[in-house]
């Protein structure tokens, strides 16, 4: 692929679309394996809840076909990451996801 000036005429045409949700895990935990006369069993313990903020994101690349305005490739990505990596992530997303094109036959 050659990327064209505007004023130029290519032959295919890039849609990017992307989004990102904030999501929450709460995990809690109430029991622990302690040693008993029979063996290791489920013992009631202090209950312990863990919580875990994330980003959950999806990229679409969607190729169209510029005389007819059909798409010819859709490639997709979806990836959770940390708060300050949004970069990053979508740029690995974009390699990823492109490196999956052309298709095999």
């Amino acid at each position: 692929m050659t990327r064209v000036t505007p004023d130029q005429s290519p032959d295919l045409l890039v849609a990017v679309h992307g989004w990102a949700l904030n999501r929450i895990d709460v995990q809690a935990y109430g029991y622990n394996y302690a040693p008993t006369p029979y063996g290791f069993y489920p013992t009631m313990v202090t209950p312990a809840v863990e919580v875990r903020q994330y980003r959950d994101g999806t990229l679409i690349i969607d190729l169209v076909d510029a005389r007819t305005k059909q798409m010819i490739w859709r490639g997709t990505a979806t990836d959770t990451f940390n708060p300050g990596m949004e970069a990053q992530k979508a740029a690995e997303a974009v390699s990823k996801t492109l490196a999956e094109y052309p298709p095999p036959k």
